[in-house]
């Protein structure tokens, strides 16, 4: 080899492997919180999974867009939408958005998409037959409803 010819950089041999494992731990990271892994899915990283009263909360308080703070169960789900979102009415169409976010967040309960969950079972001024009131009432609803 002359040595005026120009010599390609050499990449030391630990910077493959180091990259490898760094680019696989971001990967990792990013699917537990993306739900890529579903027998992670509804736990926590910190802690036991979540009970369905608590995933219920944290349905509505997405839902109502409520930011950190979490609904008391007592809490009227018409009452919680109007406070945060004047430009959709609660009912039927606010109605509609949570039981799709119900259904997508309680995938192992299929009854909730096959009609255990309906528009007409929330209680609202143009509907007050509706059952389901409260953010409790609808917690005790999709336990109701049975897993797969």
């Amino acid at each position: 080899m002359d040595e005026n010819e120009p010599q390609e950089p050499k990449v030391p041999r630990m910077q493959i492997p180091v990259f490898i494992g760094l680019a696989a731990l971001l990967l990792a990271i990013y699917g537990i919180h993306s739900g890529w892994f579903p027998f992670i899915a509804n736990k926590s990283i910190t802690g036991p999974p979540m009970s369905d009263h608590d995933r219920t909360v944290s349905v509505v308080q997405k839902w109502a867009k409520m930011g950190a703070t979490k609904p008391p169960s007592n809490a009227e789900l018409a009452a919680l939408w109007d406070k945060t979102n004047t430009s959709i009415a609660f009912y039927p169409d606010a109605c509609q958005e949570l039981i799709r976010n119900v259904q997508t967040a309680f995938p192992e309960r299929p009854g909730l998409a096959k009609g255990d969950l309906r528009v007409p079972d929330f209680n609202a001024p143009a509907n007050p037959g509706g059952k389901v009131k409260t953010v409790d009432d609808l917690a005790q609803l999709i336990m109701a409803s049975p897993p797969q």
